[in-house]
């Protein structure tokens, strides 16, 4: 594509230097698995998020499925869920060994409320226990993590955040993944925070579920005994290594993509059928950037792409619409917002150097492409 979603070859040319010789240290070292370099990120990760504790493991996802173990979440449970976000939400779930409930979005939005979760919550009659809420960041922005922590508490319930997209977001003066009994995050190449291939990170400031989580991804070993069965989930040295210089580096990328953010909103501005979620730009870090597109979005799409510019539908239908989710145990109610979501969410190219003449371009083409649908 002419115009990439996020040009990563133009953000190592910035800092290779600095990612070499932290490699490099890791090489002559010869120490791969865990070790010093992972121990120093976690501490680095966990002061920037502002928790007690970061665990490195293989992917955000096993980060997810992790903290529901370790929170002792399993079969017979039930875990309330977005049906809009990427389908590893709910793999974890339902990994875990328990049901997932799929709760709509709130209305012009792309997150859970508290609203219809607690109404979810009094009316809930399914067999399974009610153990938790798996709230999912979407798009680099917060969803109301205060407000649904009070509604765990209120109802004895777990809260995890994912918030695999939304490392250095804030709302109401709380950081993503601070909020929660446990959070995860992910470092796939294309985040914010990206590393060298996959790894993820769960996050908490809660002593016992961290000690557990170092347990269960080194095959359940703790102080060379096998204590429970556990699994390999472990962060690369390697990739360790690289987070810990990109993460020196994330609040000024934050920083450039926001006043992008911001300078898309102008050039936008008047633009027939496109409008704005609001509350993306509330703290966000705008991972993806995402616009609504009134009709169309597809035809909108495949224009964009034919003109060299990678957009992206983020996502394409509701998580139970998948088809894996036909054989598998969920409970959903009605979910118009999720499915108006899946038809007008449009996420376009934005990064810390993307250029104000690209994003023009950008915008001349959706411009054409809106006339031509």
């Amino acid at each position: 594509m002419r115009i990439p979603l996020i040009d990563l070859r133009a953000q190592h040319a910035a800092i290779a230097d600095e990612l070499m010789a932290a490699v490099a240290k890791v090489v002559a070292e010869q120490s791969f698995i865990l070790g010093a370099r992972v121990a120093a990120f976690e501490q680095r990760l966990a002061e920037y998020v502002g928790v007690r504790h970061a665990v490195g493991v293989a992917s955000c996802t096993d980060a997810l499925r992790l903290a529901l173990v370790a929170l002792g979440i399993g079969p017979g449970d039930a875990v309330i869920t977005t049906p809009f976000t990427f389908v590893a939400s709910a793999e974890a779930i339902v990994r875990a060994g328990a049901t997932p409930v799929f709760v709509d979005v709130d209305a012009d939005s792309v997150h859970l409320s508290p609203e219809r979760v607690a109404e979810c919550i009094r009316e809930w009659r399914g067999p399974e226990r009610l153990r938790a809420i798996l709230v999912v960041h979407l798009f680099g922005a917060c969803a109301d993590s205060k407000g649904l922590l009070e509604l765990a508490r209120t109802h004895g319930l777990f809260l995890v955040e994912d918030a695999a997209q939304a490392l250095g977001a804030v709302r109401d003066g709380a950081a993503a993944g601070a909020v929660g009994h446990a959070s995860a995050f992910s470092f796939f190449p294309a985040k914010t925070l990206g590393a060298w291939g996959d790894g993820g990170a769960l996050v908490t400031a809660d002593d016992a579920i961290a000690a557990r989580v170092r347990r269960l991804r080194q095959h359940g070993v703790e102080g060379g005994r096998v204590m429970e069965i556990g699994e390999n989930s472990r962060l690369d040295a390697l990739h360790a290594a690289v987070l810990e210089v990109k993460l020196r580096h994330l609040e000024a990328w934050i920083a450039a993509r926001r006043q992008g953010a911001r300078r898309y909103r102008e050039l936008l501005d008047g633009v027939p059928g496109v409008s704005f979620f609001d509350a993306l730009d509330e703290g966000g870090t705008h991972n993806p950037y995402v616009v609504r597109i009134a009709e169309g979005r597809d035809r909108v799409l495949m224009s964009l792409r034919a003109q060299g510019i990678d957009a992206r539908a983020y996502y394409d239908r509701p998580i139970p619409d998948e088809p894996a989710f036909a054989s598998v145990r969920h409970h959903r109610a009605a979910i118009p917002e999720a499915e108006k979501r899946s038809r007008d969410a449009l996420a376009l190219p934005l990064c810390a150097n993307l250029s104000t003449t690209a994003q023009q371009e950008v915008v001349d083409a959706l411009r054409s492409a809106m006339a031509g649908r």
